[in-house]
């Protein structure tokens, strides 16, 4: 005798519940697209008052008598001239409040990966802190390169590994010998990147000087030197809210002490990806959530 297998049935929301739930994980987005077609219903409504507004005015000067009191008259023009102007006053009030209830949710979001990211900051360098004194230098520094080798070695990048194939069989003496550059994995952009010590170096150089000048300086900064910010390398979207601040000359100055590590590690540790490419790997420190709004 056969046995049947009971599958379960995934029992499907709702459409009203699915709507619900997709406005609230987008809630944003979708604000701000209200913000959109109210400023368009906003100018409609306002070439339309433009054409009705005299007529209505016009309107209410032929019932408007001499004998009528403020009041009166008040009231002849307002039950005239409002329901012309009440369409453009209702869009713009709406488009205001679209666009001020999406950047408050996205402040408000913000704020809460802001609170996330410290906390997660807070209990990574509690456990490093932890690890060196149980363990002490030697330990804490194969648990920091273990922690790297198992996360660059989930990367595969067949471009990377082609164009290390090919400055490996470049002949250095060549005119268009490029092997300067060496591949960098980047555990924020989650990619390898090529550069070398140098550029690294001075990027750092010229992240102080902003941070001088400012008392702030955010991640963009870092991937515009790269090369980051164009159509074909699109700036990742967290480089403006992360970075480094130093609000005193005591803090720029142990910045200015810790080159080249004042902002990452440019001689950091080796790694090596899936498919074999050996990359060097960069730790930021100190990172902050630069930009955290009022939820």
């Amino acid at each position: 005798m056969e046995t049947q297998q009971l599958v379960p049935q995934v029992q499907k929301k709702p459409f009203m519940a699915r709507v619900k739930q997709n406005y609230a994980l987008n809630k944003p987005k979708y604000l701000q697209s209200a913000g959109y077609v109210g400023i368009g219903l906003t100018a409609a409504a306002g070439a339309f008052a433009g054409y009705k507004i005299p007529k209505a005015v016009e309107k209410a000067k032929k019932e408007i008598k001499e004998e009528d009191s403020k009041c009166k008259r008040f009231w002849k023009y307002f039950k005239h001239v409002a329901p012309v102007t009440a369409p453009v006053l209702a869009c713009s009030i709406g488009t205001g409040m679209a666009f001020h209830g999406a950047y408050k949710e996205q402040a408000r979001r913000l704020a809460v990966v802001g609170a996330a990211y410290a906390g997660a900051m807070a209990e990574l360098q509690t456990l490093k802190k932890k690890v060196k004194e149980v363990g002490g230098e030697k330990i804490a520094k194969k648990v920091k390169q273990a922690v790297q080798d198992e996360e660059v070695g989930k990367v595969e990048d067949p471009v990377s590994k082609s164009k290390l194939e090919e400055q490996r069989n470049a002949n250095p003496n060549s005119q268009g010998y490029m092997g300067t550059d060496i591949p960098y994995y980047d555990p924020w952009l989650q990619k390898i990147i090529w550069t070398n010590r140098d550029k690294l170096v001075d990027i750092q150089s010229k992240m102080l000087a902003k941070l001088e000048c400012e008392d702030v300086v955010d991640m963009s900064t870092f991937y515009e030197e790269l090369g980051y910010g164009t159509n074909l390398k699109p700036m990742p979207k967290y480089a403006y809210d992360y970075g480094w601040s130093a609000n005193t000359l005591c803090d720029r100055d142990y910045l200015r002490s810790q080159m080249p590590c004042a902002f990452f590690d440019v001689n950091g540790g080796t790694s090596v990806t899936k498919d074999g490419i050996p990359c060097m790997y960069i730790e930021f420190f100190d990172l902050k959530l630069l930009t955290i709004g009022c939820p």
